[in-house]
Parts: structure tokens; C-alpha cells; sequence
């Protein structure tokens, strides 16, 4: 018989089973025990049928009470039960007499204790030390479980893990350790730690720890083997219930990877910033070599450019030279195939993280944003360049003055060579001498009308021989005192002397004198030549004017061949759009001329046409020639390029005219284009004629995205589009124009 319900069982508090047949004797139990447990739950059983029937109700018992000797089963049977049912609470037999053999054997059987019915006072006591050494059973249990899943923790665990006692001695490692270190267990265990720190953590540092706080520091470490790398170490007090201190916990990370990959990207942000700054390509190297010198204290920095293959650039040293190859970072940069120059670090070869990586990354950004500059300043210059020599050429359809020609000329000749003087001699054929005609920049005396003889330094010499001659050295010419007495006076550095030479006879010299530092480059003595060549030209006017016209029309055809080159160079950086210039500029004078342009608006526009991408010369590699969608902020860089081409050609005069293309061919009809969002008529109508041309040979020509699409396809889009993106008026005539 079970004597307490089901729907009391399942509860909390003390839960007691009580097995006893003797109902007087059971409430005798549970009256002891209530005394101690006020709000405890006995559930009595009298019979094995009744116990298991217990047992098998959803209740845990916290302490079992049995009489020793029950019908049909003992108490020692009620305990087997018990274990066989899993119940793990405190085994109590109680008993009217019990001899001391049998209460051997219940002992050893797993009963706890034992109490006389005559001395049930004693009960309430002996459950409370059974409650109590089964608690301890059980967190003893358990803090075994936990330091196995610790000890098992520890030896799985990627980071490598230290035991170490109040003074430094190492106790034990976890196997992580030997593959962070290099060193076995058996290597260091019993050493003290500061034998294996590269970083100087010694014994001294754990004789003065205070307090229980967990420290944390990146350092550099050596392995085994020699090499280093960058760890993050954290070590941890243990202190004893005495509160002294017993241990130290030390856990190693190597963080080499996830810091060299921080420092990558930082460096990448904080560069990018440095070179978008920088004007000019001079400018750009020595902002880099300071940034080299501010991020790496350690490094000596230094680039060398070859002047030869770029004007505006001294063949020297920026930074600091280096002649040994000892522990050196060097990265060639080259332009159109040839050198440009080279970036060399001296760097310190102790370090953990992989400079030469690093190096390599700022080398790749700094050759990227200097080709761009370098990029831009020929493409200027080159157009400075044609410029000048179109100003000769009208100088010499429009100007009579022989002299204010020539002054003219030698003014705007000195600042397009960066000059700091120049003069003119021309040939006299009574004095049989040459005589200065012009000169510009001199400051302390007037020397026109000098008289140079033939073979004398150094005018006379490239007069006579008819070679481009320069001079840096003028100490050996103590004949010519009132030469050398010029140079100094006017403290000149350097002599450079181009024959002006026409149907090889020698009409004069052009000579160039500067005062500063200065190295020839191929560009400029071709620059010299040439102007030397047109100067000739303008002297020889007035008998050769129809061979003059001539010049002028080849130069005019040089000019638009040059703008042609600019353009075919553009279409092969940008590879998708091969060709794309030279197909839009005949449909571009095609249309201009069935619209009826004047001749003039029909070159205008023929040369805005070849020009209208040139603004791409300053949008990165990465976003021109991207195989896929373009983001938000490279759309936004794209646009850029209408702004990029006005800001490039509107100082040129002879382009100055020919912008409306290059500017507005983005801009739509609605105003919904770019860069100024301009509406309607609002839009150079060459602009608005060239957007029709751009758009269709775009959707007419192969893409790495798709196939070009048929003639019909893209005149249907066109038509779709009129009023939003193209001129309404205009789409009905470039549509005839296709179809004819």
C-alpha cells in the first residue's frame, strides 16, 4: 500500500520514502523527521509491490527510510531496488534489533546508517549527516567532471596554454604550446620562463605582481626555430583560499596574420589619403618617402628617378641613397615600357610581420598614383607643346615685326622649357658673325647686338657645327673673359646652344642659360630643337611663304593626328571600347554635316568627338577595366571623367573651343545626366548630337557582358529615348541618317 497520492509527489521540498509495514512504526519516522524537516513529503510503502510501484511514479527521492525486516523481502532487498531503479539518495535502515554482523553487511552494501526504532530521536540526526555526505559525494563528483572537461579542454584548445608557479617556473604546457613555440613539454617544464622570452618578460616581473588583475600585452617572441612573431599574451593570478599566490596562467596567441593584415589595410587608407593630396609627380614622391619614414621608424627611404624619361624630373636622389645590398626592399616602376625610376627601403631586419609585404603594398599604390600624374603631366605638357608650336605658326601668318616676333617668341619658349634666360643670334653676312637679335630673362646687362664669330664657345661652336651643344663647366675658357664675366654675374649653372639650321645653312642659335640645377632629358632637347626649327621658319618668312603654308597644314594635320593618338591611346587603356573613338568621330562629322555645321563647328566637333573620353586618363585601372557592375563609389569616381577632360583641356586655346563634347555627352535631355544635371537646350547641341552617336555605337559594339546588339534593336531603344535622354528634335534625324 502507498499512502501518499500522485498529485503530491511531484513537488518541491524534502522528498522521503519510507518502506515499513507497520503503519504505527511509519508515522513514528515521519513524525521524527517532520520535527527536523517541517515541509517534508514522506511517501510510505509497506510491501515490494508498493515500492516499485513508488519508484515508478515521476519522483525523485532526496533520503529512503527502511525497517530492517518486511514480509516477503528485507531491507537489504529494498536497497538492491533501489540501485537497480538508478535512486541515488541516502540508505537508512531502521530496525527494533539488528545484530552487529548484519549491520556489517548493510554497511558494505551501501546503507549509510543505522538507527533503532527504540531510539528514534537519533533519526532526524543520522539523515542529516546522510543529506550532507551525499551532497559532498556529489560536488565532489562534480568538480572531478569539471576538471577532467578542463584538463580535456586544455589539451584541445588551439591557444597555447602555461602553468606556471609564483616565481616563474614553468609546471606545465598544453600540447598547442609546442606548436605556437616550437618546444616540447619535457623541453621547458621545470625552467623558468624568462629562458624563453624574447621580448625580456623575466622573473622580476612576477616577484612584483600585486593585486589579482589579468594582464594583457602584444609582444614580439622567437620560436625554436629562430624565427619571430607577433603574440598576445594574457597571464592570470591564482591565488589560494589563504589568499596567497600560487600560480600564474598563461595563455599565447600568435596574432603575426590578423596584425599584418591590419596594418595592410591601414596603411592602404592612410596612403591613399597622402598620394590624393599630391599635385605633381615631385610632390608625390617626397609626401611617399616621408610617409615610408613616419610609418616605419626603422626604414631609410629612398627613390631614384631617371630624368630621361620624364621632363619635369631631376635624374637624382629623393630621400636617403643607398649603395649596400644589405637588408634592402627595391620596386622598379616603368612607364610606357621604360624605367621611370626605384624605390629602395633600408628596413631593420627585426621585426615579426612581413615588411617586405607591406613595403610592396605602398610600392604598388605609389607606382599607381605616380603613373597617373606623370600620365597627366605629359598628356599636358604634350598639348602645352602643340600649342606653342600652332602660336609660332600664326606668329608667322600674322606678324611683320621681325623683333616683336621674336621677342614673342623667346618669351613663351622660356616658360614652356622652363628657362630661366634665352637669347636669339642670327647670322650677319657682312660681319660674317652671328649677332644677338632678342633675349629674354637676363638681368644684369642688354646684350643685343653682341657679335659671337664662328667656333666660339659656345654659340659660335654649335653655329659651326651645326650640333645642339651644352655646357655645365665654364672654368677652361679663360680666353673669353667677357663671357666668363657674364656667367658670373649673372650666376648661370648650365649653357645649352641648338643651331637654327634651314636647307642646311645655319641662320642662327637659339641659346639657353640656367641658374639653377638642371638635367637634360630627350624630351627637352626635342622640345629645343623643334621651337629652334619654327623660329627658323618665321626668319625665312618672307621667301619661303608657300612652303610655309605647308608647314602650317602638316602641323595642323600633326595636331589632329596627336588628338587622334590621344584618343586611340585611350580606347586601348580602356579595352572595352576599342575603336570607339574613331567610329563616333565619322558619324560625329557624318551627322554634324547633314545638319548643315559650319566647316569650323564640323572640326569643333570632330575633335571634341576624338577627345570626349580623355578624362578616363584619370580614372584608376581597377574601375576602367572592372569585369563586372561597377559599385555606388566607383560610379561615382566614372563620372568624374567629363569634369576630369574640361579640367584638362579648357587652358589650351587652340581646344578651348572644342569642349561642349568632352564636357556634356553624359548630359540627358530631362536633366537627369551628369556632371551638371543640364536640361533640354540648355545642352550644347553638339553635345546633344554627339549623346545620340555615343549611345548607339556603345549598344552596337561587343562588350565582355554581352553581344552588340542589331542595328534595328539599338535604333528602337534610340527612338524610345527621345525626350528623355536625347534631343527629340535631333533623334529623327540621326535615325535617317543610320538607315540611309
Amino acid at each position: 500500500m502507498m499512502t501518499e497520492p500522485q498529485q503530491n509527489r511531484t513537488r518541491q521540498g524534502l522528498n522521503i520514502l519510507i518502506i515499513d509495514d507497520n503503519e504505527d512504526d511509519a508515522a513514528l519516522m515521519e513524525f521524527a523527521l517532520r520535527k527536523k524537516w517541517p515541509d517534508a513529503h514522506c511517501t510510505m510503502v509497506d510491501s515490494r509491490e508498493a515500492m516499485l510501484a513508488a519508484l515508478n511514479e515521476d519522483c525523485q527521492f532526496d533520503l529512503v527510510i527502511s525497517d530492517w525486516s518486511l514480509p516477503q523481502f528485507s531491507g537489504l532487498d529494498a536497497l538492491k531496488m533501489l540501485k537497480r531503479k538508478g535512486v541515488d539518495a541516502p540508505f537508512i535502515l531502521v530496525s527494533g534489533k539488528i545484530g552487529e554482523e548484519s549491520a556489517v553487511q548493510a554497511i558494505r552494501e551501501g546503507t549509510y546508517d543505522y538507527v533503532l526504532k527504540n531510539n528514534l530521536t537519533r533519526l532526524p540526526i543520522a539523515a542529516e549527516h546522510a543529506l550532507q555526505n551525499k551532497a559532498r559525494e556529489k560536488a565532489e563528483q562534480k568538480l572531478v567532471e569539471q576538471l577532467h572537461l578542463q584538463a580535456t579542454g586544455l589539451k584541445a584548445i588551439p591557444i597555447a596554454i602555461a602553468i606556471l608557479s609564483s616565481d616563474g617556473i614553468i609546471e606545465s604546457v598544453n600540447p598547442a604550446f609546442k606548436n605556437l613555440t616550437g618546444y616540447a613539454p619535457e623541453e621547458v617544464i621545470g625552467r623558468s620562463v624568462s629562458e624563453f622570452c624574447y621580448s625580456g618578460f623575466c622573473m622580476a616581473d612576477f616577484q612584483t605582481w600585486k593585486g589579482s588583475d589579468i594582464k594583457t600585452a602584444r609582444e614580439i617572441e622567437r620560436r625554436k626555430d629562430g624565427s619571430l612573431y607577433l603574440e598576445e599574451r594574457t597571464i592570470c593570478p591564482v591565488y589560494n583560499d589563504a589568499n596567497q599566490l600560487t600560480h600564474f596562467i598563461a595563455a599565447k596567441t600568435d596574432v603575426t596574420a590578423e596584425e599584418q593584415r591590419k596594418r595592410h589595410n591601414e596603411l592602404e587608407l592612410l596612403y591613399a589619403t597622402i598620394s590624393a593630396q599630391a599635385s605633381n609627380s615631385s610632390l608625390l614622391i617626397k609626401r611617399t618617402l616621408s610617409f615610408i619614414a613616419e610609418q616605419f621608424p626603422a626604414s631609410e627611404p629612398g627613390f631614384n628617378v631617371y630624368a630621361s624619361n620624364h621632363e619635369t624630373l631631376k635624374t637624382t636622389w629623393y630621400g636617403t641613397p643607398h649603395e649596400k645590398d644589405d637588408h634592402l626592399f627595391t620596386y622598379e616602376i616603368h612607364f610606357f615600357d621604360q624605367s621611370f625610376g626605384k624605390l629602395v627601403i633600408g628596413y631593420s631586419p627585426v621585426s615579426a610581420l612581413q615588411e617586405f609585404e607591406l613595403y610592396a603594398a605602398i610600392a604598388k599604390a605609389f607606382e599607381s598614383a605616380l603613373l597617373k600624374l606623370a600620365a597627366k603631366e605629359r598628356v599636358e605638357s604634350q598639348i602645352k607643346k602643340i600649342s606653342f608650336l600652332s602660336y609660332i605658326t600664326k606668329s608667322i601668318n600674322s606678324v611683320f615685326d621681325a623683333d616683336l616676333m621674336l621677342g614673342n617668341i623667346l618669351k613663351q619658349s622660356a616658360k614652356l622649357l622652363d628657362a630661366d634666360t634665352m637669347a636669339l643670334y642670327l647670322y650677319n653676312k657682312e660681319t660674317k658673325d652671328y649677332v644677338c637679335r632678342a633675349h629674354y630673362g637676363f638681368k644684369s646687362i642688354n646684350i643685343t647686338g653682341v657679335h659671337i664669330a664662328p667656333g666660339q664657345p659656345y654659340v659660335g661652336t654649335a653655329a659651326s657645327e651645326q650640333q645642339f651643344i651644352s655646357c655645365y663647366a665654364f672654368d677652361n675658357l679663360t680666353d673669353q673673359e667677357q663671357f666668363l664675366s657674364l656667367i658670373k654675374e649673372e650666376k648661370f649653372l648650365s649653357q645649352h646652344c641648338a643651331p637654327i639650321v634651314v636647307g642646311g645653312v645655319t641662320l642662327g642659335v637659339l641659346e639657353v642659360f640656367q641658374r639653377k640645377e638642371f638635367t637634360l632629358s630627350d624630351e627637352w632637347v626635342a622640345l629645343l630643337d623643334a621651337i629652334a626649327m619654327q623660329t627658323g621658319a618665321a626668319l625665312e618668312y618672307n621667301t619661303v611663304f608657300l612652303e610655309l603654308q605647308s608647314v602650317y597644314r602638316t602641323l595642323e594635320n600633326s595636331y589632329e593626328a596627336t588628338i587622334e593618338g590621344w584618343s586611340s591611346a585611350m580606347d586601348l587603356r580602356d579595352q572595352e571600347t576599342e575603336g570607339h573613338s574613331k567610329r563616333v568621330t565619322s558619324l560625329t562629322v557624318a551627322f554634324a554635316t547633314r545638319l548643315g555645321f559650319s566647316q569650323d563647328d564640323i572640326v569643333r566637333a570632330k575633335r571634341g568627338a576624338l577627345l570626349h573620353d580623355i578624362g578616363k586618363i584619370g580614372i584608376p585601372d581597377s574601375i576602367l577595366r572592372k569585369n563586372g557592375p561597377l559599385t555606388e563609389e566607383e560610379w561615382a569616381i566614372m563620372k568624374e571623367h567629363p569634369s576630369k577632360a574640361y579640367g584638362m583641356l579648357h587652358r589650351i586655346p587652340y581646344l578651348r573651343n572644342c569642349l561642349d563634347i568632352p564636357l556634356c555627352h553624359h548630359e540627358k535631355w530631362d536633366g537627369t545626366g551628369y556632371p551638371q544635371g543640364l536640361k533640354g537646350e540648355k545642352i550644347p547641341l553638339a553635345a546633344r548630337m554627339f549623346a545620340l552617336i555615343d549611345v548607339y555605337d556603345a549598344l552596337t559594339s561587343d562588350r565582355p557582358y554581352r553581344k552588340a546588339w542589331t542595328k534595328e534593336k539599338a535604333l528602337e531603344y534610340i527612338r524610345e529615348q527621345a525626350g528623355k535622354h536625347f534631343d527629340p528634335n535631333l533623334t529623327e534625324a540621326f535615325i535617317a541618317l543610320i538607315k540611309a
